[in-house]
């Protein structure tokens, strides 16, 4: 074998090597992702932080290798919202002891078309349908005294507020499933339905002067604006009930464990 020859040999051995480690390194990975076990169960955990805070549950089951099912609990924890039905202004000073709290319940089911995991759901690109239960409250004390020459008076009295929703909508979102896809980071973000409101005001408003009858009509203004785009007399003494419907949206982070 003259010395060309095996001057070519050396340098196609080591070729030879890197195309034989390139080529078990994808099988090598596949078959780490082989052994992991299907998950088929998730676990998630969401909170919304502000004026009022929000806790929320999700508990998915996988009932396909591209279906699931979910249901999600959140409460809203009692808390005094910022500028929620707020009626003070330069004149009016209200003095009022006000609390916001309710609860959801929202049951979906998932498709998830991911195509770059081939591996079964919960994992990856996913469409999808919901439907929203909730009820919100309101109570507040009110006591109030105007000043200026177009709010003269005095008002006192208490505010009661129910509000009932029921909706069905469409969303879009992404679940990436991490750490041998024990730790699931799931978000939402399309999520528009259609909504039944029902809104329940219990009032009850005694007062004198132009006062009285500014703080109705503007708590009239304020449940449209900062609940639902709605038409409602508020009597001030007795319940006064309204329904519309509307359209909500649905969106959202959560973190979880799979199993």
């Amino acid at each position: 074998m003259c010395t060309s020859e095996r001057a070519d040999r050396r340098r196609t051995w080591p070729l030879m090597l890197l195309g034989l480690v390139l080529a078990m390194g994808p099988v090598h990975a596949q078959e780490e992702v082989a052994a992991l076990p299907d998950r088929e169960h998730v676990v998630k955990l969401g909170l919304t932080s502000g004026a009022v805070r929000t806790l929320s549950l999700t508990y998915e089951r996988v009932i396909h290798p591209d279906w699931s099912g979910a249901v999600t609990l959140s409460y809203m924890f009692p808390g005094k919202p910022a500028g929620f039905l707020d009626l003070n202004t330069e004149e009016v000073t209200f003095s009022s002891d006000r609390s916001l709290k309710g609860w959801f319940i929202t049951p979906e089911l998932r498709w998830y078309l991911e195509t770059s995991d081939t591996r079964d759901a919960p994992r990856g690109f996913h469409l999808g349908g919901y439907a929203r239960v909730s009820n919100i409250s309101f109570d507040a004390s009110l006591s109030a005294t105007g000043t200026g020459t177009d709010a003269s008076g005095s008002v006192q009295g208490s505010l009661a507020v129910d509000f009932f929703e029921f909706g069905i909508g469409i969303q879009a979102g992404y679940q990436l499933l991490m750490i041998k896809d024990r730790l699931a980071l799931d978000c939402i973000f399309f999520g528009p339905r259609a909504s039944f409101y029902a809104l329940k005001v219990d009032a009850e408003l005694a007062g004198e002067g132009e006062l009285a009858t500014d703080v109705q009509q503007a708590l009239e203004e304020l449940l449209g604006r900062d609940i639902v785009p709605i038409d409602v007399e508020v009597s001030s003494n007795g319940v006064t009930t309204s329904d519309v419907l509307s359209f909500g949206y649905r969106f959202g982070i959560k973190l979880g464990y799979a199993f």
